[in-house]
């Protein structure tokens, strides 16, 4: 099984975890997971497990909440957003931890890691996914090294906006 999460952060603990303009960031938000549910909607949700993780701590609804009617997507409230770290990589690791144990992820499975604001700008970006299903089999880990400053393909650099691994890692 593959598990699709993707991570959202309503309102920044800290300023320097992203734009402060609500507004700007909810349109960023809708608009990058309007694009992978449209790159996604012609996977099984056999196949694919797909849910959108927020976690904000104390919210249990949001404008999320609209994807779950239109795209059948699952809307996972964790409250992990940690307030005493400036590492938001903490709070989408403990949400993520949160989520697989919600959905009782299996360590042969596949969780993908999607920041909610990372939009696939691809001309096909279906093809991340497919690629995923394809080879699940063969690779325990999928990354593209890209070196977003410079804008070049670097063996040293990855982003982690978007990635896949095997869950017991």
């Amino acid at each position: 099984m593959i598990y699709l999460f993707i991570t959202a952060t309503l309102t920044p603990v800290q300023d320097m975890w992203g734009p402060m303009d609500l507004e700007r960031r909810k349109g960023r938000y809708n608009r990058c997971i309007f694009s992978t549910l449209h790159a996604t909607e012609h996977i099984d949700n056999s196949i694919m497990k797909k849910v959108i993780v927020v976690n904000d701590i104390g919210v249990t609804e949001s404008y999320m909440d609209q994807f779950k009617e239109t795209h059948c997507i699952d809307v996972l409230y964790t409250s992990s957003n940690r307030t005493d770290t400036k590492h938001k990589g903490l709070c989408e690791v403990d949400s993520i931890q949160y989520a697989m144990n919600h959905y009782n992820v299996q360590d042969d499975d596949i969780v993908i890691k999607q920041t909610g604001r990372y939009c696939l700008c691809d001309e096909n970006p279906s093809h991340v996914f497919t690629n995923i299903i394809n080879n699940m089999d063969n690779y325990d880990c999928f990354m593209k090294f890209y070196n977003i400053a410079l804008e070049q393909y670097d063996d040293n650099d990855t982003v982690m906006g978007l990635y896949g691994m095997r869950a017991n890692y």
